[in-house]
């Protein structure tokens, strides 16, 4: 089992980032202190407590181009993992980001902010 002895912070909290943090300490040993969710969606926390998450580990707030900075620069650190499961967010902004502070970044696709929203086909084209 991989040994995680930083911060986690899993952004998105759906359908996949549920199933994600159920199953994730099955993968990695983790301080389950340190497991963080940022989510826009409040109703989620029932879930999150639910499936074993810490009270005040599920922090709400609505990641966009504005603010995503102050956020992750409030909750992560040099050496932490951000887990992006969020859909309509900067992908590239958030590899910049997470490149210039050291902070390990994973991510299940690639999406842009709703108000730069590209067609995939032409977008490949351009690659």
């Amino acid at each position: 089992m991989i040994e995680f002895k930083n911060k986690i912070v899993q952004l998105g909290f759906g359908a996949i980032g549920k199933s994600f943090f159920e199953k994730v300490s099955k993968e990695i040993k983790f301080n389950e202190e340190n497991y963080f969710i940022i989510s826009r969606e409040k109703l989620e926390y029932s879930f999150f407590l639910e499936l074993g998450g810490k009270l005040g580990n599920f922090i709400v707030a609505d990641v966009n181009r504005n603010n995503f900075e102050q956020i992750f620069s409030k909750y992560l650190n040099e050496g932490d993992l951000l887990i992006d499961f969020a859909d309509s967010v900067g992908t590239k902004d958030f590899v910049e980001w997470c490149a210039n502070n050291n902070v390990m970044y994973l991510n299940t696709g690639e999406t842009d902010w709703p108000d730069n929203w590209y067609n995939i086909f032409d977008e490949n084209l351009k690659k």
